[in-house]
């Protein structure tokens, strides 16, 4: 279904982040009116959770107004070394004019002086497996992480079920911003592993899918020189359980 146009704002677009002893209304509100209608389901936390990572302070929130009105939100959670976009949208109906770069660099500078992280990942739909529909296009997606300073991790990856009832979201990728020095293999394996630890509790030793995502962590070099968007079809597809990998090209 396509969003409804929403009339742009008329004053200049503010950016603040949420601060746990005042905010907690407006985080589940930017949930309920930004996140709930921008991911599916299976991509998307609880507001619970997000709001104990908040009020722990491992999770950082933040949201764009303007005239009153809640027009984008963004969620990140800080692993070692590592701070995971877990989410930036717009207002839908806003997509497009100008919310998500106003967000994302507003805030993401602030989070990255204040926590220390090495670099900023972002998880993103490949545009090979996942067709444009109802919560956007994820070739567009791509281009707005590049000018935002992001790029491609040269390997595929899976989102693993973040909770109980969900499933593992295939047909996924791995952006990254630095600060211009190459990523380290090791800090993105430990990521994946305390990442998969923290949503699913750990995994099975005859897991297939998380082993073969640790082997092809596990052949990359020390460290690699982010991808630009054009270089997406050097990366490789990692097939679901039971399906054949397919080839690149």
């Amino acid at each position: 279904m396509t969003p409804p146009v929403v009339p742009p704002a008329d004053g200049p677009i503010e950016v603040r982040e949420l601060s746990a002893g005042h905010d907690v209304e407006l985080l589940h509100r930017g949930y309920a009116e930004i996140l709930l209608p921008s991911f599916p389901p299976d991509q998307l936390e609880g507001v619970d959770v997000i709001g104990e990572g908040f009020a722990s302070g491992t999770t950082h929130v933040g949201v764009a107004v303007a005239d009153g009105r809640l027009l984008g939100m963004a969620v990140a959670d800080l692993f070692d070394g590592v701070l995971l976009l877990s989410y930036a949208a717009a207002r839908p109906g806003l997509r497009g004019g100008g919310v998500g770069s106003a967000l994302l660099t507003g805030l993401l500078p602030r989070w990255r002086d204040r926590t220390g992280a090495e670099v900023v990942l972002a998880e993103v739909e490949d545009p090979r497996r996942h067709p444009v529909g109802e919560f956007g296009d994820p070739q567009a997606r791509l281009r707005f992480y590049q000018r935002l300073g992001f790029g491609l991790l040269p390997f595929p990856f899976f989102q693993p079920r973040i909770r109980p009832e969900s499933r593992r979201q295939h047909g996924m990728l791995l952006m990254v911003q630095t600060t211009g020095v190459p990523v380290r293999a090791s800090l993105v394996r430990t990521f994946v592993t305390d990442y998969f630890a923290g949503a699913e509790g750990g995994t099975a030793d005859d897991d297939p899918e998380y082993a073969a995502l640790l082997a092809l962590l596990d052949r990359q070099p020390a460290e690699s020189t982010p991808l630009g968007v054009e270089d997406l079809h050097t990366v490789p597809l990692l097939a679901p359980a039971g399906e054949a990998a397919e080839p690149t090209g």
